[in-house]
């Protein structure tokens, strides 16, 4: 089952890509304009409902909630932040956002965190606790 966009609560946009028989990637970008910069992506197996990874860009934040993606790693159920990201794929199966620089990524979870979506301002606050010391 295709989840809503985390920020608006409407079903993202189904993508095309060049991958569209393996995965499907389903986009919801800008909704919260102009007071946040907003991306959220959720990875799916072509014509099946289990949830892969998620990607979010919440400003200067940018995540990747991994479920049960291990196409390119062994490695599920984990989140990663990143900050100061100059840009992301749409139509990849790349996770990771375009960053700048050797000191990223910022933090790494053995967990999917859980993120209050539903007040920007109290989760860039907590993404803002968890990468102090990084």
């Amino acid at each position: 089952m295709i989840i809503e966009c985390g920020f608006c609560h409407k079903v993202p946009n189904l993508i095309s890509h060049a991958n569209g028989d393996i995965f499907d990637i389903y986009l919801c970008e800008g909704c919260q304009r102009p007071d946040f910069n907003t991306r959220f992506r959720q990875l799916y197996w072509t014509g099946q409902k289990q949830l892969l990874a998620v990607t979010i860009r919440l400003d200067e934040f940018f995540l990747v909630l991994n479920y049960a993606f291990n196409f390119t790693s062994k490695r599920i159920n984990y989140t990663t932040i990143y900050k100061k990201v100059i840009g992301e794929f749409n139509d990849s199966l790349d996770l990771e956002p375009i960053t700048w620089g050797p000191d990223v990524p910022v933090f790494d979870l053995d967990f999917v965190v859980q993120l209050p979506l539903h007040d920007l301002a109290l989760a860039k606050q907590k993404l803002q606790i968890y990468t102090t010391f990084s």
